[in-house]
This record gives structure tokens, C-alpha cells and sequence, in this order.
């Protein structure tokens, strides 16, 4: 998105209109890009799917057993066994999962990148398939064959994803969770899995699927992560020695002129400060947000950029930033985590009510850190520059977010897994007394 930075206002007008006017149709991943509105993102998504899942004929429905003296079969799809975000999140939970009341299987429809995460994941699953290979309905033959209860996609509309193979309705309960932040506009996903913030009561006409709410928030995280050590100091990560860094060392694509403008209206409040962000692949892309800072009135010095490094270092460099300022309207999701991880603040903007644009206050709220949830533009402004002239409150939100995450479910992949496997119980009882779905809120 960086190559059509000055285009880019006018190619999202274009988009949401088209959406708008019903005149086309638009990527629904995309649409997470380009809007908060819950409302305009199933709009959009309705025709997206009618048109990808054309032409299939559903498997015969399949009988529910009682659950009693049985193992529930519980399937998670995914295209991101790998080096991934998805990976870095249900790892721990994947492992915890309670192998005397469920068999857990992993459906890969990815690449595998030999990477620990692959083999962490491969070696946690009960049974672990490689289905890339398989076309849609092959594949939705052996998730049947399988005898599963529970089919749980972690990947929905982003890369390599297969919703057609759920048009097939392989499992009696389908489920969208954690891989697509948004509704998957299908009659053939059953649920969304949720919390309170993503999906507020308001906006749950805004999705296809019945909505479970977590009473925590929906995204779980890895323990076990690895930090790499020793961790850098400003001079070895190209920092000055003395200055506020603000940070976003999120993927590019999630950075859009509206975000970028409110971050040099920071800098330019706050005398000293830089602006540290994940570098471009393309010396062009570099140019692009220099040129941008300067057309700011920002010199183009004070933006830092930060080279692509392993996993397990990007983590160990992450506690140099003082504060992160949060791309809007897609916000940082596993990256919130990360950063909280390392105790460095996040100060995010709350969305209308679109889940991607929520996702980071999510994780914040359920922190106990809701002094960094902003509800405008202008609040984060505000907020950001305030925090930026304060280096005690800095110090101080570090050491609360240490505190806060001793014992907090968001770092506990054990109580997490147990959280989900209530839901997936409830969902499965449901099925099997010949009851429609129905959405809840799981009691605490």
C-alpha cells in the first residue's frame, strides 16, 4: 500500500462506495483495512461469499451423538502452522487442551516452513493432516470421514484461506475464530467466538454467525515465546541515546495517511522524540514515509526504521519503545500482545464497532490498562502527547502492565484452553438435542 500512499484516500472512497452502491465487490480483509463500520463490512462480504461458494452441494447432514462417555472431536483449520501470528497465539492453548475429554486435530492448508512453531504444533495435535494438496471437496469428505464436532477455522478470509470447504458442511458445528477479525457473511459458519469488546451486544446484527463471548478477552498468547538475548540498546537498534520513541513495528500494509498524519502531529508536540517503525522492503517505500514526514513538517530524521529480524529478536528489541502508537482502523492485534509482553505501553483508538477496530482495546481493557484506550482521534492525540512530555507516567504504565499480567488469562494458555473447551461443549449439546445455534456469553 505504500507504492499508492497518495492514492490511497481516493481508493478508499472508491472501495466503500462501490460497497455502499452495491457496484461491486471488494476483498472482505480489505474492507477490515478500510473501515470500522461492522455494518459496511457485512455488506460488503454478503456478495464476496455468495460468489466464492457458487456451485456447491453440502454433505448430507450428519447426526450429533450424545456426548456422554465420548470424546468430543474438535478440528482446527489453519493455513498458519508456521512462523505466523495464529501459531505465536493458540500454541500454548493447543497444547493444553484436555486429551481425556478431546481428541484435537490439526488440518494444515498451509505451507510448512520446518520452523519450531510447525513442529511444536505438529507434535501437540493429536493428529496432525496435511491437506494442502486435497481440492475443497476432498478435503471436506475427510474433515467428515474424521468424524468431527467442532470445525474451528483460524483462517477465514486472510492468505491461503479455504472457506469452501466449510460450504461442504463437513462438521455439524462451524466455527470462525482468531485467523479473519471479522464476520464471515456464511450461512455455513455457525459461530463466532468473541468478547465483549470486539463484538459489543449493539453490533451483533452486523454478523452471519451467532456470537459466543469469552468473559475475557477472545485472544489467547504463547508463554513459552522466546525473547532473544541479549536484548539490544538504543545504539545497537539505531536509536538515539536520549528522546521519546514512539513505535509501530506492525506489517506496513495496517499503516494509512490518517494514522501516519496523527502520529507527526505527536512528534511535533513532543521536542526530541522519533518515530520507530517496522522497515519497508523497497527503498521507494522508505521515501514514501520520509517524503510524508516531511510533508508534515517533520524531519525526516526523526523516522527510524527497524530491520526485519527473527521472531525471537524482534521480541528481545521491543522494550526500547517508550510508546506505541496504534494503526487505525485495523489495529495491533498479536503485535499488542507482543509489545505488552516486554511491559511497553500500547495507546490505541477504540473502533465504531468493527472487530479489527477493537481488537487492541480488547487486550487492553482485559489487561486492566484502560487509561490507554482513546475514543476519538483527537483523545489520541491528546493522550499520546501528554504521555510523550511525562517519562514518570511512562515508568509508571510499565511497571502497572508487569503487574498486570501476573495471573491475567490473556498469558495463560491452560485456563484459556478450558475457557474453550465450555464453548465448544455448549455448542456440541446444542447440535446434539437437534437445536438450532444460538449465541452466549460464557459465565467467568
Amino acid at each position: 500500500m505504500l507504492g499508492d500512499w497518495d492514492e490511497l484516500p481516493s481508493l478508499k472512497a472508491n472501495a466503500l462506495r462501490s460497497v455502499e452502491n452495491d457496484e461491486g465487490q471488494v476483498s472482505p480483509l480489505i474492507l477490515c483495512h478500510l473501515t470500522s463500520s461492522a455494518a459496511l463490512q457485512l455488506k460488503g462480504t454478503l456478495p464476496y461469499v455468495v460468489n466464492r461458494a457458487q456451485g456447491i452441494t453440502p454433505l448430507p447432514p450428519r447426526p450429533v451423538a450424545a456426548l456422554a462417555g465420548r470424546k468430543l472431536k474438535i478440528g482446527y483449520l489453519s493455513a498458519d502452522y508456521r512462523n505466523h501470528p495464529v501459531a505465536y497465539l493458540m500454541a500454548e492453548v493447543i497444547e493444553a487442551h484436555d486429551r481425556e475429554r478431546f481428541d484435537i486435530i490439526g488440518y494444515s492448508i498451509g505451507p510448512n516452513d520446518e520452523s519450531r512453531y510447525r513442529k511444536r504444533l505438529r507434535a501437540a495435535f493429536g493428529d496432525f493432516a496435511n491437506t494442502e494438496r486435497l481440492n475443497d471437496e476432498a478435503f471436506a469428505h475427510k474433515i467428515r470421514h474424521d468424524g468431527i464436532d467442532v470445525l474451528v477455522d483460524l483462517t477465514g478470509y486472510t492468505k491461503d484461506g479455504r472457506p469452501r470447504v466449510l460450504a461442504f458442511r463437513p462438521a455439524p458445528v462451524q466455527v470462525n475464530y482468531l485467523g479473519y477479525p471479522g464476520t464471515m457473511g456464511a450461512a455455513f459458519v455457525d459461530y463466532i467466538i468473541a468478547d465483549p469488546i470486539v463484538i459489543p451486544p449493539s453490533a451483533e446484527g452486523f454478523y452471519s454467525e451467532k456470537v459466543v463471548r469469552l468473559p475475557h478477552c477472545y485472544q489467547p498468547n504463547d508463554r513459552l515465546r522466546l525473547i532473544g538475548e541479549p536484548k539490544p540498546t538504543r545504539k545497537e537498534a539505531g536509536l538515539p541515546e536520549s528522546g521519546v520513541v514512539f513505535a509501530n513495528l506492525a506489517q506496513l500494509n495496517k499503516i494509512n495517511p490518517e494514522s501516519f498524519g496523527l502520529w507527526m502531529r505527536v512528534l511535533a508536540a513532543v521536542p526530541g522524540s522519533v518515530m520507530w517503525l517496522l522497515a519497508p522492503r523497497t527503498e521507494s517505500g522508505r521515501y514514501t514515509l520520509k517524503r510524508a514526514a516531511c510533508d508534515c513538517g517533520i524531519d525526516p530524521m526523526r523516522i527510524v526504521f527497524a530491520p526485519r529480524l527473527p521472531p525471537e529478536h524482534h521480541l528481545g528489541r521491543l522494550h526500547l519503545a517508550d510508546l506505541v502508537l496504534d494503526t487505525f482502523p485495523y489495529t495491533s492485534h498479536t503485535t499488542g500482545s507482543e509489545y505488552l509482553m516486554v511491559d511497553t505501553p500500547v495507546l490505541t483508538i477504540e473502533g465504531e464497532d468493527s472487530f479489527a477496530s477493537r481488537v487492541c482495546a480488547s487486550i487492553l481493557h482485559h489487561l486492566g490498562t484502560d487509561e490507554l484506550i482513546a475514543r476519538s482521534a483527537e483523545d489520541f492525540v491528546t493522550k499520546a502527547i501528554g504521555l510523550g512530555l511525562a517519562p514518570d507516567a511512562l515508568k509508571a504504565l510499565r511497571e502497572k502492565i508487569a503487574r498486570c499480567r501476573v495471573g491475567n488469562i490473556l498469558f495463560d494458555g491452560t485456563r484459556f484452553a478450558r475457557s474453550l473447551e465450555r464453548v465448544y461443549v455448549r455448542m456440541v449439546e446444542r447440535a446434539a438435542a437437534g437445536l438450532p445455534p444460538e449465541g452466549f456469553d460464557l459465565e467467568a
